[in-house]
């Protein structure tokens, strides 16, 4: 009922100024980029963050592997392993099993890890064209969008 569609939105959020310096600027361009910029940077910390809290996870999940191997306890499964690995969490893995030559030996479980590390790899640059397609994808409406909003430009620009 109340909602306004983003073109309309967009349209009536554009204001260009008829004198002063900010009439040397194109209509709300500088604010576009430093939105875009701002959500990029946005995704781009929550990514690393996310990178950085499943890698810990991983280091100690094979730190308790190790210890409840030494104690005769409870193991964690191989699954826990290659899901993680899978979540972007293989370097904090390969290091820790290095560290504690944890899971060195068998040759089956290091090939599966690869495998899993290289899986999440491939899996994280998929997401990335297709984020980077939509992206542009967004752009181009933006652009489309802004083309066809009426927009008086100030005289002698």
């Amino acid at each position: 009922m109340f909602r306004k569609s983003f073109a309309s939105l967009l349209s009536s959020t554009r204001r260009v100024a008829t004198d002063g310096p900010a009439a040397k600027l194109p209509p709300s361009s500088f604010l576009d980029d430093v939105v875009r910029l701002r959500l990029t940077a946005k995704t781009a910390l929550a990514f690393a963050s996310l990178f950085g809290v499943v890698n810990v996870a991983q280091y100690q999940l094979v730190a308790y592997d190790k210890q409840q191997a030494l104690h005769s306890g409870e193991r964690v499964p191989e699954l826990a392993y290659h899901l993680l690995a899978v979540c972007g969490g293989w370097p904090a893995g390969y290091y820790a099993m290095e560290r504690y030559n944890h899971k060195l030996r068998r040759e089956e479980f290091q090939h599966m890890y690869l495998h899993s590390a290289i899986g999440g790899a491939l899996a994280v640059a998929f997401l990335g064209i297709v984020a980077s397609r939509r992206h542009s994808r967004l752009n181009a409406a933006l652009k489309q969008v802004a083309n066809s909003s009426s927009v008086s430009k100030p005289k002698g620009v």
